[in-house]
């Protein structure tokens, strides 16, 4: 044997070697998931505050003379606190909420103890305060004006502020040195900037070493902090907080040995002194101008950080701290756990599903849906996204997309099969034609969620973010892994012109030869046109339901918004807070806490008509106080049943205030925006990649999906929340994907005929009914899919929820019924009126252009004689 031979043969990828390599391709790829899933994806899990508990503080904005501010003013601390908390990211655990009468409810998940309470509270109502100094740390100004007489025990920090303009500091890149930050703060008028001039021209006459100017926050806690807790340094210092902050209480460089110099530095390990001197700057002239920079070694978070922190500190409102609690783990360790093992079922039912429609192509897709699986999971975890219940109920979406992508091209090859093509040819046709419906599909909702990911809310961001991830994957591991390693084990020998293998396909050798007879499949011989107008009734008959049921409950409550199901956070309503009055005795426990639940049972306001939330104060769990939400109208009953609780119970405060609507307001606002931007993309993508006509009925057919889920949701009386709203959003990503997959193929059958001519209604209706028998199959089976890992999920209901779960099914449903039926009945009617137009254009010749003769003269051009 030629050695060139020898070595063409062994390096030749016959049957065995391929499925080796296909083999060893996928141990390593599940040992690969197995160790970054245990050793990092479940190690840095950041659990929601449903999952992993929390805490919650209830502050009062107040202007700062001590009044209830405007509701612009709250609407602004409201901004001002969640930039401030959380730095503008919507994944970091921090929720803000208006509740009404100026009162926010701030929580946080991770806060497990007293001190980190302590800790939260203080982030959230200690104002900073700037305060400017020379060396000496005296102040440089008193009432806005410069003063260089001043001492640190003249006045108090209100009395040493700097006269900048309120909310007027922004973070920017230092221009002298791109790599650090600084922040820029305005000056306040023309008499401060005279005043800023003074004191910096006062700074720089001072000797070698004194001519620095210090900008401190919260200078007499910094004190307070060096006498009570650091004594002996303190007196090193010599009082000097100046020198105090810096290791050993040195401000100057020190010599050492070999010429070198040792740079004093700031205490980081005893306490943070950075945090309270945020500036240490030489002045050599007077500084003129409208504003002033802050420098220092700042990261673009921290420069951004101090500029919210100081504007809050010269906000024109304050934060009086009402309450503050602990959140219990709603949903445990084990309910968490369980909520992945509904998915694990779930997966594990599906992928017996595939497994029995398409063998080995079914095992390949339920590797390519743990890889999908795995690598959401791993970058969700990677951006430090929460786990929550919404965080689940979206990766359920993202199964049913990666599903539909799968069974696309599964059954695409299987048809073609069945219709006598070969195992190679049925998976090129299977992959061509495939594969525009896979990325059309998955582009449209990638558009729609980003758009909602940009535009939403906490909740939708972070459902979004999950889609997205979803999205990408899902192509990424459809078009490159599963489409690769299909190729790569069909074109092994052992499936080439052996019948007797296909088996293994999912290809059943009985119905090869019932095809080749002539056989139609079930779903081809259904009488599409014949459901359709049986059922075209249907969403009459939903109206008219939820109009009657509409009408029954707003008349019984008197009420228009009661025909709705609202929740508290939608209809508004009183928020009830029971506590003990003196901390010292006599506390709220459990077992006073039930009495007190009893005891408002018998005033009729119990878990039926309200939310009663029983709040841990302390980090062991036995000290409490009672929230209530209720939507009952007690208004003339307040008094009354606040005297009934202090002469039934001992050291007992009530207190109450309005639940305002105002966040779900917010949310349905942005909801409302997301969805109209969302769908002018959407239009944009489709009227490239599509006609407008199926552009336009993929909008109308939408837009219809969402009034018939809102219809069904009205007679179900499922509690609209603003988890209902995000489910809403979810499904019009879902639908919209659904219907492409149906558009692709009408598209696909309506260019196989000659685009010039002009076609009647019915035949558009017969084009549309064919691109439905091809794809009613895959509706179904992805439907399917999606629905049996909806209702896993449901029956470890405690994991997810609910409301959101019951929307998804209902909408699933609604949604498969709209793309088959609705969304192409929509494109005959406007495909048909196009054709209608072209038809009248053909009749008026208005394609037809006279044609420019050339004039003949004489001897000239006169070529033909």
């Amino acid at each position: 044997m030629k050695l060139g031979t020898f070595f063409a043969k062994l390096f030749s990828l016959n049957s065995w070697k391929r499925f080796f390599l296909a083999f060893l391709t996928f141990a390593l790829l599940g040992s690969g998931i197995f160790l970054v899933s245990n050793f990092y994806i479940s190690k840095n899990i950041n659990r929601s505050i449903e999952y992993g508990g929390g805490a919650e503080v209830l502050v009062q904005v107040k202007t700062l003379d001590g009044k209830i501010p405007s509701s612009k003013v709250v609407k602004e601390a409201d901004a001002a606190i969640f930039q401030r908390l959380t730095g503008g990211a919507n994944l970091s655990g921090t929720s803000v909420f208006t509740e009404g009468e100026g009162r926010i409810r701030i929580s946080r998940n991770k806060i497990s103890n007293n001190r980190e309470l302590d800790t939260f509270i203080q982030e959230i109502v200690n104002k900073p305060v700037l305060t400017i100094t020379d060396v000496d740390t005296n102040p440089l100004f008193f009432e806005g004006k410069f003063d260089k007489n001043l001492k640190l025990d003249q006045g108090n920090e209100t009395n040493w502020i700097v006269p900048f303009a309120p909310g007027s500091a922004i973070s920017q890149p230092n221009p002298q040195n791109p790599a650090n930050n600084q922040v820029l703060i305005e000056l306040k008028d023309k008499k401060a900037q005279l005043e800023w001039s003074k004191a910096t021209e006062y700074i720089s006459k001072l000797g070698h070493g004194k001519n620095r100017i210090l900008i401190w926050s919260n200078i007499v806690e910094l004190k307070k902090i060096a006498k009570e807790k650091f004594p002996a340094q303190w007196a090193k210092s010599g009082e000097n907080i100046y020198n105090f902050v810096h290791v050993g209480e040195k401000t100057t460089p020190e010599f050492l040995q070999g010429n070198k110099i040792l740079q004093p530095e700031l205490k980081k390990y005893q306490f943070d002194a950075k945090k309270y001197l945020i500036s240490d700057a030489t002045v050599s002239q007077a500084l003129n101008g409208k504003s002033f920079v802050i420098t220092g070694r700042f990261t673009p978070q921290e420069a951004k950080q101090l500029a919210l922190d100081i504007n809050y500190g010269t906000a024109d409102y304050k934060l009086d701290f009402l309450s503050a609690s602990f959140v219990s783990k709603t949903k445990s360790d084990s309910v968490f756990i369980a909520g992945w093992i509904a998915i694990g079922l779930a997966i594990a039912i599906i992928s017996l599903f595939l497994l029995i429609n398409y063998g080995l192509l079914g095992a390949l897709a339920t590797i390519s849906l743990s890889l999908y699986v795995f690598l959401t999971l791993l970058f969700f975890t990677i951006v430090r996204g929460e786990y929550s219940p919404i965080t689940i109920s979206a990766l359920v979406v993202g199964i049913g997309m990666n599903i539909d992508a799968n069974v696309i091209s599964f059954e695409v090859f299987k048809s073609r099969i069945y219709s006598g093509n070969s195992v190679l040819k049925a998976n090129y046709q299977a992959n061509r034609l495939s594969f525009n419906a896979i990325l059309d599909s998955n582009i449209t909702t990638l558009i729609a969620a980003l758009v909602l990911f940009f535009f939403g809310t906490k909740n939708v961001k972070s459902f979004s973010i999950t889609l997205i991830f979803s999205i990408i994957f899902t192509l990424i591991v459809t078009i490159g892994f599963t489409k690769f390693f299909t190729s790569f084990i069909l074109k092994a020998n052992f499936f080439q012109n052996n019948e007797k293998k296909l088996w293994l396909l999912g290809i059943k050798k009985y119905y090869l030869r019932k095809y080749q007879r002539g056989y139609n499949s079930i779903y081809s011989q259904i009488d599409y046109e014949k459901i359709y107008k049986y059922t075209r009734w249907l969403p009459l008959i939903l109206f008219l339901g939820s109009i009657i049921v509409f009408a029954v409950f707003a008349g019984i409550y008197r009420s228009f918004g009661s025909g709705f199901n609202l929740a508290i956070d939608f209809s508004g309503g009183t928020n009830f807070l029971i506590e003990s009055s003196n901390s010292s005795y006599d506390l709220i426990t459990k077992e006073k806490a039930e009495k007190i639940i009893s005891f408002l049972d018998s005033q009729n306001i119990n878990k039926s008509n309200s939310t009663i939330l029983l709040n841990p104060l302390n980090e062991n769990g036995n000290i409490f106080n009672l929230e209530i939400k209720t939507k009952l109208d007690l208004a003339t009953k307040i008094a009354s049943l606040n005297a009934a609780i202090q002469n039934n119970f001992s050291n007992i405060r009530m207190t109450n205030y309005s639940i305002s609507n105002e966040e779900a307001q917010k949310l349905i606002f942005n909801a409302i925006l997301s969805v109209g931007i969302a769908l002018i993309f959407v239009t944009i993508f489709t009227l490239i990649r599509f006609k407008w006509t199926f552009s336009l009925a993929i909008i109308f057919s939408l837009l219809f999906n969402v009034l018939m889920v809102l219809l069904a949701i009205i007679i179900t009386r499922i509690e609209i929340s603003q988890n209902l709203v995000v489910a809403i959003l979810t499904l019009i990503g879902y639908t919209v994907n659904d219907t492409i997959v149906v558009f692709d193929r009408v598209k696909g059958r309506f260019s196989e005929i000659n685009h010039e001519n002009v076609y009647k209604f019915d035949k558009i209706k017969e084009i549309s009914l064919q691109a439905i028998r091809e794809t009613a199959k895959r509706s179904v089976y992805t439907s399917l899919t999606t629905i049996l890992t909806i209702v896993v999920l449901m029956i470890f209901y405690e994991s997810i929820d609910i409301v959101f779960s019951l929307t998804m099914l209902i909408g699933v449903i609604i949604g498969t019924y709209s793309s088959l039926f609705i969304a192409t009945r929509i494109w005959i009617i406007l495909e048909s009126y196009r054709n209608r137009k072209k038809e009248m254009r053909i009749n008026k010749k208005y394609w037809n252009v006279q044609k420019i003769y050339e004039q003949t003269f004489a001897n000239i051009n006169d070529y033909e004689k």
